[in-house]
């Protein structure tokens, strides 16, 4: 005759008799884990919020100061290109004749390397 192992009906170890009573355990367990963890991260996120705001303002600062310096860069670089533009321009008119002679050459030198086989 075999024996097969039988579960004792009293909680010796504070094991569970049954399934519906472990479920009920560990769901006490969790319950009381998760309310912990929540207040815990609650904490945290209360603080980090807090560092967060503190920094807003130099942040503003800081982007302020970007956008003022991007702009000012911006303003310079087409206000730079009109004065090269000028420039050419002058020189066009003074010297129309080099002008066109420079540009065949260009023309000639580019049309050389295009119709290059290697």
């Amino acid at each position: 005759m075999s024996k097969e192992p039988q579960l004792s009906k009293g909680v010796s170890n504070g094991a569970p008799h049954n399934i519906t009573e472990a479920i009920r355990l560990f769901e006490k367990a969790t319950s009381a884990k998760a309310s912990e963890l929540k207040s815990i991260l609650g904490k945290d996120f209360e603080e980090i919020k807090k560092a967060v705001d503190d920094l807003k303002p130099y942040a503003e600062n800081i982007k302020d100061s970007v956008v003022h310096t991007a702009s000012k860069k911006v303003d310079e670089s087409w206000e730079a290109t009109r004065d090269v533009g000028h420039k050419v321009d002058e020189m066009v008119h003074e010297n129309p004749w080099m002008s066109l002679g420079i540009v065949a050459f260009l023309a000639l030198f580019m049309g050389y390397l295009m119709g290059r086989k290697d």
